[in-house]
């Protein structure tokens, strides 16, 4: 949980050691420490529907002063529908800073990422691109490759 960093435990945590570790949950503070930093947990959205081929914008994320973690609820080769809801979310991304101000702008610029063309390539982006992939294919040649 993006809490845990910041004061140490989490809601879950403390549950547990009250149900399984008496001592670790008497040892707690009766009123949470202030916060270590600054923290959110992010939706990350989808702006396109068809079959996953790739995910390049992950590793723009991952660039991020204040990325902590992310990770897609898809797999390679499922199919991804548009984000409507919370129910169709791409993913989830976590952002921890000491500044504010840092993870404030690293939240923009990640919906920013989600919302550019090449956040993540389906099957209609690149059909030469999502036929290497079911051919187990490692590389495509470049001239082979055409984008509509």
């Amino acid at each position: 949980p993006v809490i845990t960093p910041l004061v140490g435990y989490s809601q879950v945590s403390a549950l547990l050691d009250a149900f399984l570790d008496g001592p670790a949950f008497d040892a707690l503070p009766s009123v949470p420490p202030p916060f270590a930093g600054f923290g959110m947990l992010c939706f990350l959205l989808s702006y396109k529907e068809g079959t996953l081929v790739s995910a390049p914008g992950l590793d723009r994320i991952r660039q991020l002063r204040s990325h902590r973690s992310c990770a897609l609820e898809v797999k390679e080769g499922e199919h991804v529908v548009k984000s409507i809801n919370v129910f169709t979310e791409l993913g989830m991304a976590t952002l921890l800073h000491e500044d504010r101000n840092v993870v404030e702008e690293d939240y923009k610029r990640l919906h920013e990422l989600c919302a550019d063309d090449d956040f993540i390539l389906v099957d209609s982006d690149a059909p030469e691109l999502a036929a290497a992939a079911k051919a187990g294919v490692d590389e495509v040649p470049a001239e082979n490759i055409v984008v509509y």
